[in-house]
């Protein structure tokens, strides 16, 4: 005899609790290691923009682009921000002159977006707008704002080199340290979004690490200090 057999709106209730109690206990573990797989992309795209660097210099008698602004032979002023600089040099050509072309080469789901922005601030923080100049979710120690420096003459062991540094609650990546501080308790400080509350930093010599809010901080006089970089 086949006897036909219902749920009654009490077990129900129950697997739908029993549910959410294993969402509630899956889903940080999910988000962590999601954010882990993002930051090891993240720490990938600094080691082909640290390529794209030595790159640069090799063509330009060893001198480092500047974090302000810099000459670019399409856009025929001196108003490109490295950004567009260093992916040009990763990918081996360039990016098409003008403003319409630019954009389309840089916006979300290409090559540039993909390598330019931060995979961990993009979890949080709309679609970066596009710009022919060059935008990016990274930001250059102001140490390099105005004077060209050969990368041969540098140390760099303390000073980070490159490091996220999207202003929290920006509409759109506008970053650089050369408008940026160390402090923490600055809305203009590096993003530490990391894993364990870090940021990851690029340094001159091509090393990589994970920076502490209180290192942070503790970096911001000798940043702030644009006559050395050590």
């Amino acid at each position: 005899m086949r006897i036909n057999q219902k749920f009654t709106l009490i077990e129900m209730l129950i697997v739908i609790a029993i549910i959410g109690v294993l969402l509630t206990i899956l889903l940080p573990s999910l988000n962590k290691a999601r954010k882990a797989s993002r930051t090891a992309s993240t720490i990938s795209n600094l080691k082909q923009m640290y390529q794209g660097t030595v790159s640069y210099t090799v063509s330009n008698d060893g001198n480092i682009f500047l974090t302000s602004t810099n000459y670019h032979v399409r856009q025929d002023d001196k108003t490109t921000n490295w950004t567009r600089m260093v992916f040009e040099e990763i990918i081996g050509e360039l990016l098409p002159g003008g403003t319409k072309g630019a954009r389309r080469q840089m916006k979300k789901g290409t090559t540039y977006y993909s390598l330019m922005y931060c995979p961990v601030l993009r979890m949080t923080r709309p679609g970066g707008k596009q710009h022919p100049q060059g935008r990016s979710d990274f930001g250059m120690n102001r140490h390099f704002r105005d004077a060209y420096r050969k990368i041969a003459q540098l140390e760099g062991k303390k000073e980070p080199f490159i490091m996220p540094a999207t202003r929290p609650g920006d509409s759109h990546a506008l970053p650089d340290l050369n408008h940026a501080e160390y402090n923490p308790s600055s809305k203009t400080h590096p993003i530490y979004e990391y894993n364990n509350s870090k940021s990851v930093a690029l340094f001159i010599d091509g090393n990589i690490r994970f920076i502490s809010i209180s290192e942070g901080a503790a970096l911001e006089t000798a940043v702030n200090r644009r006559s050395d970089f050590k």
